[in-house]
């Protein structure tokens, strides 16, 4: 893929991913996260993509940016360390923790659960996303955790309405 910048009366300045065809696949404002301090992608991925008005944050483990290297063994720093590097890629996509809408959790081991939440919650006190945490059979580079996140990006109003079902 190839990242080109166009410009528009109707968007501005934006930019957007080309295909090997020439084609647009994905149209984002911001440029490329290349300002962001976040961790390189281990694979033919992007980091987010920006389409629309939300930003799709692909999954983090708790690798720190500057060494690739993890934080800590305990899920407690993982988890700190995979929501620090979203709140990075947010901050370099025009939006927040507090415009995160959903996300999902992905435990090496789901005995990690609570102390998980512990950190998650320092997080998301206040905006509360919709979430799903499971366990699953394997992460990248053997981590404990990996968190991915969906948000809205600019000026938007959430309704953090709490469902009592």
């Amino acid at each position: 893929m190839l990242v080109s910048k166009f410009t528009d009366s109707k968007h501005g300045e934006w930019y957007g991913y080309l295909n090997e065809k020439g084609e647009l696949t994905h149209r984002f404002k911001g440029g490329p996260f290349k300002g962001c301090f976040h961790v390189p992608p281990a694979g033919p991925y992007s980091q987010a993509i920006v389409a629309d008005r939300t930003i799709y944050v692909a999954g983090q483990i708790g690798l720190d940016p500057k060494d690739s290297k993890f934080v800590g063994e305990d899920i407690q720093s993982q988890t700190r360390q995979c929501l620090n590097n979203i709140k990075s890629i947010l901050e370099a996509g025009e939006s927040s923790l507090e415009k995160v809408v959903k996300v999902t959790v992905y435990l090496a081991d789901i005995n990690d659960y609570n102390e998980m939440n512990k950190v998650y919650s320092e997080f998301f006190h206040v905006a509360k996303p919709a979430r799903v945490a499971l366990e699953v059979a394997n992460l990248p580079k053997s981590a404990r955790v990996e968190i991915d996140a969906i948000g809205m990006v600019g000026d938007v109003i959430m309704d953090n309405a709490q469902a009592n079902l």
